[in-house]
């Protein structure tokens, strides 16, 4: 309740202070951007917390991938071996659809695809461009997860079997369980 109060007193610091939390998430690699995309939509609601989470990843991915490249590409690209050279035949052949797929595709580790994308020299702007599309289904079911909380615990039923299966909460499932499937799906196709 706290800091949803100082969200609706802060006015526009508390968007900024949100994506700077975000971009230092990101930037430091911590686990929990998930719970990140989850407080922006409870705190902002669902399509703000989602436009607040995707610029966030992407700016914090976007400086993550600028700074690999310029000092640290060539040791990290030794380093990586035989990931690196599989990834590697996948982004020569059509890096923005690979790196979409991949940001699709909750299988393979946010962090690790934007390093991949580093060391592999992908550029900016496609880099940019997919990540902004690949991440956008699963920031929009985490920050539709967020609000549809915020609306759980802001109901006057209190908490029911009614208000758990709010349209929202509901749309919301469905989305988390076609992101957790999609792995699966992609494996078996």
């Amino acid at each position: 309740d706290d800091l949803a109060v100082w969200v609706d007193n802060a006015r526009l610091l508390a968007p900024f202070a949100f994506l700077a939390i975000y971009v230092a998430v990101v930037l430091l690699s911590l686990p929990g951007p998930i719970f990140v995309t989850l407080a922006g939509g409870f705190l902002f609601g669902a399509l703000p917390g989602m436009v607040l989470s995707l610029s966030g990843a992407t700016i914090g991915a976007t400086i993550v991938l600028l700074v690999v490249r310029t000092a640290l590409g060539n040791f990290l690209r030794r380093r990586g071996g035989n990931f690196v050279k599989r990834m590697e035949y996948g982004f020569k052949k059509n890096a923005f659809n690979y790196l979409l797929a991949m940001r699709l595709i909750p299988l393979f580790p946010f962090g690790m695809v934007t390093l991949s994308a580093a060391i592999l020299g992908i550029r900016v702007k496609t880099f940019i461009a997919a990540t902004l599309l690949g991440s956008c289904p699963a920031a929009l079911v985490l920050s539709m997860a967020g609000a549809g909380l915020d609306d759980l615990l802001e109901s006057e039923d209190g908490f029911s079997v009614t208000s758990i299966f709010s349209p929202q909460l509901i749309a919301a499932m469905i989305g988390l369980v076609t992101l957790a499937l999609s792995p699966i799906c992609y494996k078996f196709f």
